[in-house]
């Protein structure tokens, strides 16, 4: 108790000495980003500062250092929270910013892996550099709160909280138990098994200075949101497993949907400075000029035109580019068995930066369940995507559905860049009606696809499809659901299934290739969350258990992010790997068998120069069959037989700028490094 008298002596002593009020000036915080484990900067890091509220009020990426600098920032309290694709969001609560100093406050993360919640830091180290003076209560501070009691000033301190009655404070580490304290300069500590993705003690001093209180039983209720789990199978990634079960587990079900989405093509399309050509029409036709697909390019420039979907009689050969009042012709399309077709366009580069995002969720009976949770889910989604996103315009829509002779067929809220007005929508919508297996998706995916007003030009056109049930069944609604999936592809809109308890195998492989037809990806629920009736394993090999919620948020961040015209963080500062270094960490974390702590110890793996504009330089120590080049999404581009080869070159000077990856298995492990292209 002597300690927390002295704190509450000393902001008294502050609070009474200053007999005026202080002009409030704007603060700013500052600081690094970097890997967890390699200690490396990490470029185009999101770091967003957040009210009270959840409100965004300052955001900014990090540059090619892995520094951010955001300001001005009105002094106060705020929660700061860092994501980036590939790794776990962090958040730090409790960040104040004070009038006239800085705030610095550096971030490590680590790669995103079977967790099922980001990394909460409530404080990442005590207070013995004064230049950190993100938790330093002064009395220009106190003159600037709104209440100025003690008790809420001294639980302005990382770690400490106020009972509802201000008559007590509590201390709290960053794990959340109640049992340690970090005031001032010292860090009070009793956890028994530290965390080190979350504790970073360094100073100690006994318990016994401090009252050690229990903690409420209140504070350990689960929020709403963020509960159900899920899973996502990116068949592109896999693309030769993909061609195994379809043509194997899952043959009867192509044949009964007559669809089958193996004839694939691939077009890479550029500006001439390496920038991806975002929401270009490219048709693809056969040989007498018959117009077989078409669709839109992605935000990574890429698209994905099909031959022999639905008609085996098709047989694509050139594509068409409309850009721009203009008119690209590719001949002699290769199949993607032979790789990636790569153009680029000299035209100026001009990049959407409207964000379309449609839900569509089956409201049949059979999800009463389940749906209580999507309303939460969807609204909580919908505010972070705000603040992970900066694009100008996002907007969203939704349709319900169920059934004919229920109280509906659909209920549908069209475009708004006012997205509270999809969220009152969602919030409105109970579960009921339907009985029989099949519903009325079709006639929503009517509604969604083709009644909504989508953006005529957009960085991404997302339909989030929640059901779990398929269509029904006959010629007339094949017919029709052809038609929609090749409408949805024409107007750029990637369609991802989030398949609830229910679904059966015959459903599993219909909403696989409609996400492989639209460029979009297959998601489902687990039983990990205990929530609803259980849920069918997919067909595949492995994948990753999320909160539904961050699988959702992490999908339209891939989705939707492209990289600025003038790139200046690309030309900027720029660090090269030198030759002689070996890296560190290279596991990639979605691999099902790696081994915990294998590192350059087992395999020395060398790439140089990092960034690059076009050459990379890679060097071996083992031998490895074959090496890939893929997307952040993990499309493969370049694959490369090596064989005896232990030092070699590959090309990335005709890909976008952005972030790839490299990666060979070497002795039964799954070898991963990041690689940037820069412009």
């Amino acid at each position: 108790m002597k300690m927390l008298y002295s704190l509450a002596f000393g902001l008294m002593f502050s609070f009474l000495c200053c007999n005026g009020v202080a002009q409030t000036r704007p603060g700013s915080l500052r600081g690094t980003v970097m890997d967890f484990a390699t200690g490396e900067p990490l470029t185009f890091a999101r770091v967003s500062v957040k009210d009270e509220a959840g409100v965004v009020i300052s955001t900014g990426v990090t540059d090619m250092d892995g520094k951010y600098n955001l300001n001005p920032i009105a002094p106060g309290e705020y929660t700061v929270e860092v994501s980036l694709i590939g790794y776990q969001t962090v958040k730090l609560r409790r960040v104040i910013i004070s009038p006239h100093v800085p705030t610095v406050q550096d971030f490590k993360m680590s790669l995103a892996s079977t967790a099922l919640s980001e990394v909460v830091i409530v404080e990442d180290r005590p207070l013995i550099e004064k230049t950190k003076s993100s938790k330093i209560t002064t009395a220009e501070d106190i003159q600037n709160m709104a209440v100025r009691d003690i008790t809420f000033a001294a639980s302005k301190a990382a770690g400490v909280s106020r009972t509802s009655g201000n008559s007590t404070v509590f201390f709290q580490n960053p794990q959340g138990v109640w049992n340690s304290s970090i005031l001032g300069d010292i860090t009070i500590s009793g956890a028994a098994h530290p965390n080190p993705l979350t504790d970073f003690n360094i100073g100690f001093m006994s318990p016994d200075k401090v009252e050690i209180l229990d903690e409420p039983k209140e504070l350990n209720k689960m929020p709403e949101a963020r509960i159900l789990t899920a899973g996502e199978i990116h068949d592109f990634s896999k693309w030769e497993l993909w061609k195994d079960i379809s043509d194997d587990q899952l043959k009867q079900w192509k044949e009964y949907w007559n669809i089958a989405p193996l004839e694939r093509y691939s077009l890479q399309l550029t500006f001439t400075n390496g920038i991806p050509i975002v929401d270009a029409e490219v048709v693809f036709k056969d040989r007498r000029g018959k117009v077989i697909w078409t669709c839109r390019t992605d935000n990574t420039g890429k698209a994905e035109m099909w031959s022999k979907l639905f008609d085996q009689d098709q047989e694509g050969q050139r594509a068409e580019i409309h850009y721009n009042d203009r008119i690209f012709t590719v001949d002699g399309l290769k199949p993607i068995t032979q790789g990636m077709n790569i153009m680029q366009i000299d035209e100026p580069c001009n990049l959407p930066e409207v964000l379309d995002i449609s839900f569509v969720v089956d409201a049949t009976g059979s999800m009463s369940d389940e749906i209580a949770f999507l309303k939460a889910e969807l609204g909580d989604v919908i505010g972070r995507i705000q603040s992970v996103l900066n694009h100008s315009s996002i907007r969203t829509s939704s349709v319900f559905y169920r059934d004919k002779g229920d109280e509906y067929v659909t209920r549908e809220s069209d475009f708004s860049d006012n997205v509270s007005q999809t969220e009152n929508f969602i919030q409105e919508q109970n579960a009921g009606g339907g009985g029989d297996y099949p519903e009325a998706l079709i006639e929503a995916m009517e509604v969604a696809v083709n009644k909504f007003k989508w953006s005529n030009k957009a960085v991404s056109r997302i339909m989030f499809l929640v059901l779990d049930a398929p269509p029904h069944y006959g010629e007339d609604e094949l017919r029709r659901l052809h038609q929609l999936l090749k409408d949805a592809a024409r107007k750029g809109i990637r369609i991802i299934p989030i398949a609830s308890s229910g679904i059966d195998k015959r459903t599993e492989y219909l909403l696989r290739s409609m996400a492989l037809a639209t460029n979009g990806t297959y998601t489902f629920l687990t039983d990990d969350s205990g929530v609803g009736d259980s849920h069918i394993e997919p067909t595949t090999d492995s994948y990753e258990v999320e909160l539904l919620n961050d699988l959702m948020v992490r999908l339209i961040h891939q989705f939707a992010f492209i990289p600025a015209c003038m790139n200046q963080a690309m030309e900027a500062k720029v660090s090269v790997d030198p030759p002689d270094q070996a890296l560190e960490n290279p596991l990639h974390p979605n691999d099902p068998d790696h081994t915990e702590g294998a590192g350059p110890e087992d395999v020395f793996f060398k790439l140089y120069p990092n960034p690059t504009r076009d050459l990379v330089n890679i060097e071996l120590d083992k031998e490895v069959e074959e090496l890939f080049l893929t997307d952040l999404r993990g499309k493969i581009l370049q694959r490369k037989e090596i064989g005896k080869e232990r030092s070699f070159q590959l090309s990335l000077g005709n890909y976008p700028v952005g972030t790839y990856f490299i990666r060979f298995q070497a002795e039964k492990k799954w070898i991963t490094r990041q690689i940037i292209r820069k412009a």
